[in-house]
């Protein structure tokens, strides 16, 4: 049986980059209570994770309006993981004590 593959970061600005290039499909956040930051989940069947932050890191570009849509939304969404409220796969508001949105 194999396992999905992930590609997890706690950047906001790449979390931003891979969801409005749609290069992996976000699959959610994670949040430890006690640690300041979210860690956002990307599928990777491929693993193409670490390639994809080395184009971002070096400049990948996104057109501003979509990055900027992006950046608001994952704010919101970091801010609801960080209070346990999750979404499901149509991004709606599911209020749950699990700290894992998906």
């Amino acid at each position: 049986m194999e396992t999905e593959r992930q590609f997890k970061t706690e950047n906001l600005g790449l979390a931003c980059f891979l969801y409005a290039t749609n290069k992996l499909k976000f699959n959610g956040c994670e949040y430890t209570p006690g640690r300041s930051l979210v860690g956002f989940v990307f599928d990777d069947p491929k693993g193409q994770g670490d390639a994809l932050r080395i184009e971002f890191e070096a400049g990948g570009m996104v057109p501003a309006a979509s990055f900027m849509d992006t950046l608001r939304q994952l704010r919101r969404i970091m801010d609801d993981c960080r209070r346990g409220v999750i979404f499901n796969a149509q991004h709606r508001r599911v209020v749950n004590g699990n700290r894992r949105f998906t």
